[in-house]
């Protein structure tokens, strides 16, 4: 029997409630029918890739199911049955509201579990996210805590549980010579908005035979890396030197040990950064006892070893008051317990084999901004790359309320990316953003105001506009005026839209547009720069949209993508290398190595050679290579030298050499002049047998006398002729009469 391709679609479309429940992910993204598949599987890669903001914002076009990704979310902690606070286990005796263990007792069957206070989540090698941990911070010893009480959740979602990883940015799609391709302009102040929090674990691995230098401290006490809460001291976490003994006196002397040499091992995170966990793993805790640059660390060790006792005391006190045994402890609680118990009872640290010297893991939060590099993305798969920023004054204005535009992106990527949805959320905000703006100016009254709010919003989500009226009617005189003024002073009106079952077209634009006869395209005033340097604003040639679009910001950041030739690792083709040392932050430039050829030429072209000519010198392999690019910026460019002088070598022979060697053999190199060019050239002679034709050398006849003697020398001549050939000087002309 064959099956009904269409009565089956049928029939599984009527047991859905409504369409969007087939979007799974896609249900954060507005107007999903106006976009391409593969820009919608792309909108959910750019979910798991965006970086959490320090100032997060909700966006002001939404789709309603917001909330269900925050009850969903695995970064929010709720209470899974009754529990009772019946301990509390600090981790640092120094901070001890920063890092703590509550210990909760299921108030039905007495099992115990546990939930760790502390500030972040570390995700990968750099990233992370906070926590908001107000509730846990109001937790006392014999707090009940109810079923489904939320006790723990992510900064990226707000007290609804809306999903807060974007901020609203007001821009426009126009082209100019920055905003070419995927390139993006951006304000300072959007900028400043795009800060987000990176989280670094830094291992530091310190042998018998290293010192720790005295980098925080002074001559009285030694201070090698900043405590909890502490920050960095220029960019540097701690430093490492090797100990040698006839070296002693000069490396290892009290001032000695307060300066890095080139030697030493530096632990660079960042330059902000902010030390916020630290673990010490130790097999031999007198090693700590033998050096006075190990006094720090065995203070933090002590306190570790406090941490882990009082922990397992604990634990061991409520099995004994509530009759309990191991398999009466969670998992995870269980594990913890059995782990520091071994640790007491003398059990060696591993790392891939026991370590003889100490271990201490940082975790150092820093605050990153964005810069010329950075890529960004917005809801609906389209991503870009930041080209320039600008501070708020130097940047594009709408000549209504003298407000500076945050973000110009190059309208042709939407077209290219068949994602148009990002057009109707510009289109939406724009109009929203005229209602605010003439409401700001005072246009409307109060009442007006809100008859111009609703009727927006009757346009675009009718639940929302009925939930509006609801609401107003409810309010006071007083409460309405407060609540205007928090809706103008957000800058536009928060739109609640399905997905598809409110989805927006071009006609129903059309028709918004219409109903709104005051909302026309915006006037703006353009930046020019004049040749002194100066900036003045001239009209823009032709009015455009302007409003809020909600802008991620992805973890692809420029500061891991770029390195130094100068100082990276490089292979045997002579090509940057990853450098390993860079995954302990051991090194101050980057990882990932950076080919800067043709492309990445044609891509910075717009943004000025100078930019260009910079970049070539600074990832440039060769350094002859770097002073001849230095010599066509400073110098006449037509009378650089770019020919190979004679310390060139053949590199690709000497690879093809590295790899013969490999298998046992060598190539031998035979080094031949290189022949001379001049104006004149002479093709050597020909040796004939003919002996009709006179040989090119007049042959003295006394020396000849017969023929059989001028054949033998002819055949004596051609025979040294085949074993080396004959070489002749070129012609030269003199004045000699």
């Amino acid at each position: 029997m064959e099956s009904n391709f269409s009565q089956d679609i049928k029939q599984n479309a009527e047991r859905l409630n409504s369409k969007e429940e087939i979007l799974g992910k896609g249900l954060c993204q507005p107007f999903v029918d106006c976009n391409s598949g593969s820009r919608k599987l792309m909108f959910s890669i750019h979910m798991e890739q965006s970086l959490p903001l320090v100032h997060p914002e909700v966006p002001f076009v939404m789709t309603g199911y917001e909330q269900e990704y925050g009850d969903r979310s695995s970064s929010i902690i709720k209470a899974d049955t009754d529990y009772e606070v019946v301990a509390k286990v600090s981790k640092f005796a120094d901070a001890p509201q920063h890092h703590y263990f509550l210990i909760l007792r299921n108030i039905h069957n007495n099992k115990l579990n546990f939930i760790e206070r502390k500030e972040y989540t570390h995700s990968t090698e750099t990233y992370g996210y906070a926590y908001d941990n107000t509730v846990l911070d109001n937790l006392d010893i014999s707090y009940e805590v109810p079923k489904d009480e939320l006790l723990r959740k992510s900064t990226a979602f707000d007290q609804s549980m809306n999903p807060m990883d974007s901020v609203n940015l007001l821009g426009t799609y126009v082209a100019t010579d920055v905003t070419m391709e995927d390139s993006i302009w951006l304000s300072e102040s959007a900028r400043q908005k795009l800060t987000s929090r990176l989280y670094k674990r830094v291992t530091v691995n310190i042998n018998d035979n290293d010192i720790l230098l005295n980098l925080m401290g002074d001559d009285d006490h030694y201070k090698s890396f900043p405590m909890i809460g502490e920050s960095i001291k220029n960019g540097i976490l701690c430093a490492v030197r090797r100990e040698k003994i006839e070296d002693s006196l000069f490396t290892q002397s009290v001032s000695m040990l307060q300066n890095i040499l080139m030697s030493d091992d530096k632990y660079t995170p960042g330059e902000n950064g902010i030390v916020i966990d630290m673990d010490i793993h130790c097999n031999n805790p007198e090693i700590l006892k033998e050096k006075y640059s190990n006094s720090q660390v065995l203070y933090c060790y002590n306190d570790h070893i406090r941490f882990i006792t009082e922990f397992v005391n604990t634990i061991d006190r409520l099995k004994k008051q509530y009759n309990l045994i191991d398999t009466d402890l969670d998992y995870h609680l269980g594990k913890m317990y059995y782990n520091f118990k071994r640790e007491l009872d003398g059990v060696q640290f591993r790392n891939q084999k026991v370590y003889s010297g100490i271990v201490i893991d940082f975790i150092v939060k820093e605050l990153n901004i964005p810069s010329t590099g950075d890529k960004l993305a917005n809801r609906y798969g389209g991503k870009g790359v930041i080209a320039k920023v600008l501070p708020d004054d130097q940047m594009p204005r709408l000549t209504l309320t003298d407000e500076p535009i945050e973000i110009l992106i190059n309208s042709s990527t939407c077209i290219n990316r068949e994602n148009i949805g990002q057009w109707h959320e510009m289109s939406l905000t724009h109009v929203g953003k005229c209602i605010t703006d003439l409401i700001k100016l005072g246009y409307f009254d109060t009442n007006e105001a809100f008859q111009e709010i609703i009727k927006f919003l009757g346009f675009c989500a009718p639940k929302e506009a009925q939930d509006m009226v609801q609401y107003i009617n409810a309010l006071s005189s007083e409460e309405r005026d407060i609540f205007l003024q928090s809706i103008v002073d957000s800058g536009n009106i928060v739109l609640s839209i399905q997905p598809m079952t409110e989805s927006m077209s071009l006609d129903m634009l059309a028709e918004l547009y219409k109903a709104f006869d005051y909302v026309t395209q915006r006037r703006i005033m353009m930046p020019l720069e004049s040749s002194t340097g100066q900036i003045r604003f001239v009209p823009a040639r032709r009015p455009g949209v302007v409003g809020h679009i909600a802008m991620y910001r992805l973890q692809q950041y420029a500061e891991e993508k770029h390195s130094v030739t100068s100082l990276s690792s490089t292979n045997l083709r002579n090509e940057n290398s990853r450098n390993k040392a860079n995954k302990y932050y051991k090194s101050t430039h980057q990882a990932t190595p950076v080919n800067f050829g043709d492309m990445e030429c044609g891509d910075l072209g717009h943004i000025g050679f100078e930019n260009v000519i910079t970049m070539l010198m600074i990832h440039s392999v060769s350094p002859h290579a770097r002073r001849l690019v230095e010599n066509m910026f400073i110098d006449d460019p037509y009378l650089v030298d770019i020919k190979l002088d004679e310390r060139s070598s053949n590199r690709s022979a000497e690879i093809l050499n590295t790899y013969l060697k490999s298998i046992g053999y060598k190539l031998e190199f035979e080094k031949v002049r290189k022949k001379t060019t001049k104006p004149f050239t002479r093709k050597p002679f020909t040796i004939t047998r003919d002996t009709s034709i006179k040989p090119f050398i007049q042959v003295d006849k006394q020396i000849i006398q017969n023929m059989e003697d001028y054949l033998n020398w002819m055949a004596a001549c051609e025979a040294a002729a085949r074993k080396k050939p004959f070489k002749y000087r070129p012609f030269t002309y003199r004045d000699d009469k």
